[in-house]
């Protein structure tokens, strides 16, 4: 698996700072919300959104019962210019959400169909490079781990089970995601569509991230966290 983290070395493109920081509040908030449900990490979904300068006011509304997020993660896929996409999205309304990147692809000859089956599914964890990698090796369900500028990253077949273990080590979860990654790369037939296809699913805001086998050295990632 050794690698991997390139997905994370792309340019966010065709989104604002503010559609950025609004989509990581939430996902945050959705976090918080599915481990109160779940009875389960609370303190872990909490910390990992005050290390991601979560306000409080979000953080409390998604520990009481009037947090409303959507926990449903549906996944879209399809080709744009003949690029694979994956497009990850958490619908309160399935039809309109579904209606709308139909739409999308539809305006710019994208084809919504069967994408998943050439990357392949990754969970992956951040935690602060303050600790020693030697340190990490014999965490049970770790698969790898590498490091960036800025974390350490764990790969995980068990994202549930690390984060017990490492709540168990007071280590502090920065961030926790899937991630898909593809297992071929291809360029696209019209680079300026495709991104601009990319921006306008973008804009539609129960969309959390899109995953595609395209750009610098045949990988981008449209990534929306801020810690990439």
């Amino acid at each position: 698996m050794a690698g991997h983290s390139k997905w994370k070395k792309i340019k966010r493109k065709k989104e604002s700072q503010d559609q950025i920081k609004a989509k990581l509040y939430t996902k945050m908030a959705r976090e918080i919300s599915n481990a109160v449900k779940n009875n389960s990490h609370i303190h872990a979904a909490v910390d990992m959104a005050k290390a991601n300068s979560v306000p409080q006011h979000v953080i409390d509304k998604a520990l009481s019962s009037q947090s409303k997020i959507s926990s449903e993660e549906y996944l879209y896929e399809g080709f744009i210019c003949n690029v694979a996409v994956i497009i990850r999205a958490y619908p309160e309304n399935k039809v309109k959400t579904s209606a709308e990147i139909k739409a999308i692809f539809n305006k710019y000859d994208g084809q919504l169909s069967s994408s998943l089956y050439l990357f392949d599914r990754i969970e992956v964890i951040y935690i602060s490079k303050e600790h020693k990698v030697d340190d990490l090796l014999d965490l049970d369900t770790l698969e790898d781990i590498e490091e960036d500028e800025e974390h350490i990253i764990l790969y995980t077949n068990n994202t549930n089970i690390l984060v017990k273990l490492l709540t168990e080590r007071k280590i502090s979860i920065l961030n926790k995601n899937i991630i898909y990654i593809p297992n071929s790369t291809i360029n696209a037939s019209s680079i300026d569509m495709f991104d601009k296809v990319i921006s306008l699913l973008y804009d539609i805001d129960v969309v959390d991230e899109i995953f595609s086998n395209l750009g610098e050295d045949g990988i981008r990632t449209h990534d929306t966290q801020n810690y990439v």
